[in-house]
């Protein structure tokens, strides 16, 4: 998600304390062508070897949460979302801001966040200016209030959006991505959809910072769940990763459909969140105005 839109395009194509932060929240050219086409081939080389294939059924749930605790849940019956420092999340990443081509707004009468049958609601819009304005969450502050949490099961139940240009994801960022006590920036993308392959998302670690063997600026891993020709939208879907000290473990509807050795990086507390993003090197479809993605839950877990 942190990625510039040319390297995230390419990439695409190719025992846990809970952190409270200060303070507790509540829970809650012809070459360049020739290159392009080699570095595609590549990359579809390589998702081929690591891309996982998912099937609609009613198969059983392979994930066991009887030795879990709850550690943090909004179950959206209310909208705090907002700058204040009491609120249960961050209306923006807590770093820089914004991504993509839509902006991140602020809860409000104009804003992009509302409540409907205790769900969360993020509509993307377009302002009379010809501006996109979407929303996103995160569960820590740049001061670095909030929650965050190093391992356990992280899950959200979501129904993307869509149309072609949408950009929605639920992920984990680690925390010394505010306090700059590292030079690399661990990232988990639990989900994240692009519009224009609506039956199928990605899931993916990231280690910004270092360079990868194919020289490509930064170190990654990632698989594909695909849906068999039916869309992504078209139901509600859970999306879950357990991080643990060895392993990382991605699940779809509490099945698992991926797993990838834990990077050092990536042992240590993690924030949430969740965005509507636009475009992330994608074209856009220019009509699309009041299209909406909805959130019945956040959940972390940890280990008794």
């Amino acid at each position: 998600m942190m990625v510039s839109a040319g390297a995230d395009q390419a990439a695409w194509i190719a025992a846990g304390n809970v952190s409270s932060g200060k303070r507790p929240r509540r829970s809650a050219g012809v070459a360049g062508c020739l290159a392009v086409l080699c570095l595609i081939l590549l990359c579809d080389q390589a998702a081929a070897q690591s891309s996982g294939v998912y099937s609609v059924s009613p198969e059983p749930e392979t994930l066991d949460l009887s030795g879990f605790e709850l550690t943090f849940v909004d179950e959206f019956h209310s909208v705090d979302v907002s700058a204040a420092e009491e609120s249960t999340w961050y209306p923006r990443t807590p770093w820089y801001g914004d991504f993509g081509e839509a902006r991140f707004a602020d809860h409000g009468p104009d804003g992009p966040f509302s409540i409907r049958n205790h769900r969360l609601v993020i509509t993307l819009t377009r302002t009379a200016s010809g501006q996109w304005q979407s929303g996103m969450i995160s569960s820590v502050n740049p001061d670095g209030e909030g929650f965050s949490q190093r391992y356990g099961y992280f899950e959200a139940r979501i129904q993307v959006p869509r149309g072609e240009g949408v950009w929605p994801a639920f992920w984990l960022i680690g925390m010394d991505r505010l306090d700059g006590s590292s030079d690399v920036a661990a990232e988990i993308d639990i989900m994240e959809h692009y519009g224009a392959w609506p039956d199928r998302y990605s899931m993916k670690w990231h280690q910004w910072g270092v360079p990868s063997p194919n020289g490509d600026g930064h170190n990654w891993d990632y698989s594909r769940v695909y849906l068999d020709d039916r869309d992504l939208a078209d139901n509600w879907h859970t999306f879950g990763v357990l991080v643990e000290e060895r392993t990382i473990t991605y699940y779809f509807n509490r099945r698992e459909v991926w797993s990838a050795p834990t990077p050092s990086t990536h042992r240590q507390p993690m924030m949430v969140l969740v965005s509507f993003g636009l475009g992330g090197g994608w074209p856009v479809d220019p009509n699309l105005n009041n299209v909406e993605m909805l959130v019945d839950y956040v959940r972390v877990y940890r280990r008794r």
